[in-house]
């Protein structure tokens, strides 16, 4: 499944799922950033706080789908 993203972030995601003898398991690819000049400002100067940010949004997404689909 592919995804475009518009807006104040754009770009594509990608979620590939794929069957496993014991499950399954998702991969998650995205080509994504800040649109817009004031947001690409934001972030290039505060590159660490928005790639944890980031992280922590993927990550908590993840754990919170794969809790409720076991």
């Amino acid at each position: 499944m592919t995804a475009t993203v518009g807006g104040d972030v754009e770009g594509t995601a990608e979620l590939l799922l794929v069957d496993l003898p014991d499950g399954s398991e998702a991969h998650l690819t995205s080509a994504l950033a800040p649109s817009s000049r004031p947001l690409k400002l934001i972030a290039r100067a505060a590159l660490p706080v928005v790639r944890f940010g980031h992280d922590w949004v993927l990550d908590t997404g993840a754990k919170q789908f794969s809790d409720r689909a076991l």
